[in-house]
């Protein structure tokens, strides 16, 4: 989220450049920046979950000294 915001800040301000072309891509690049942020943080887990949903990874079940030991943190 910081490096996501600190980009799209930097270069929000080409927004207020005399240049056209290099306004316009200021604005787009700050809109993409922002989007690609929040797509990040909430569309890529959820699909990680529907996927998971829709295809199981196949995983052995632990044994009891192995969730002891996640029980623990080691």
């Amino acid at each position: 989220m910081f490096t996501g915001g600190t980009l799209a800040i930097g270069v929000s301000t080409w927004a207020f450049s005399a240049l056209k072309f290099q306004a316009d891509m200021g604005l787009l690049l700050t809109f993409m920046f922002l989007v690609n942020m929040i797509g990040a943080v909430t569309l890529l887990p959820a699909l990680v979950a529907v996927f998971e949903y829709i295809w199981p990874l196949k995983r052995e079940p632990l044994s009891e000294e192995e969730a002891r030991a996640v029980m623990r943190g080691h």
